[in-house]
């Protein structure tokens, strides 16, 4: 699961749990700050081919969550403590 895709899940699952039906692709569209639909339908098609989504053909607001996301834990930074010189 990319980042964008893993983005793009919470907010679904945080929209229907607020709201109790799943966002329009606009909505979507606005949340990831993307400029055109079809990048919101590949990430969707993406998380329908790895089995977090479920959608109904030509239905409006049919977005249904199959299975939720394990955490994504990122590393933000690295301390190099003993470094060897060169030579030994």
């Amino acid at each position: 699961m990319t980042q964008a895709q893993y983005k793009l899940l919470t907010y679904i699952i945080d929209y229907i749990e607020k709201r109790g039906y799943s966002p329009s692709f606009t909505d979507m569209t606005r949340a990831m700050n993307c400029r055109s639909k079809s990048n919101i339908a590949r990430l969707v098609s993406g998380l329908k081919a790895s089995g977090f989504l479920r959608t109904r053909f030509a239905a409006a607001r049919s977005i249904e969550v199959l299975k939720k996301p394990h955490v994504i834990s990122t590393i933000t930074e690295v301390v190099v403590i003993n470094r060897p010189t060169k030579g030994r």
